[in-house]
């Protein structure tokens, strides 16, 4: 059994013709996106990844997806906002609290559910009801 779902990956892509740029390049889009999901970020809190500075490192490396030539490539456009707030220290304090985590998962619900409604259709014919 494979101890991440990165070596997965990286297992899956090494079997291509990819360059290295290019492994790098799907992996950290795969860890990037990851960070969309609030309870990944309860887990990275509560196994003290947010206390390992290379990983406060790569943290800060990876902004550059916030670069609209690599944005493009996001289908979870909301871990770049998660990027921005594992820069705050009392942010990833919060992460340890499963009542925050629950506000948290309650509002990016909210957003999703905001975001994938259709628009309100506007009728083109004129009003048809009769005034008294």
């Amino acid at each position: 059994m494979q101890p991440s779902s990165q070596v997965c990956l990286r297992d899956f892509i090494q079997r291509r013709d990819y360059s290295d740029e290019e492994i790098r390049f799907m992996l950290d889009l795969e860890f990037v996106q990851d960070l969309a999901n609030i309870y990944y970020l309860k887990w990275l809190a509560d196994n003290k990844y947010f206390e390992d500075p290379a990983f406060m490192n790569y943290l800060k490396y990876l902004q550059y997806w916030k670069e609209p030539e690599y944005a493009c490539y996001l289908v979870y456009p909301q871990c770049l906002y998660y990027l921005d707030k594992l820069q705050d220290e009392t942010f990833r304090f919060l992460l340890q609290d499963q009542n925050h985590i629950l506000f948290l998962d309650w509002q990016s619900y909210l957003a999703m559910r905001k975001h994938s409604e259709e628009p309100a259709k506007v009728s083109t014919s004129p009003n048809t009801e009769s005034t008294k």
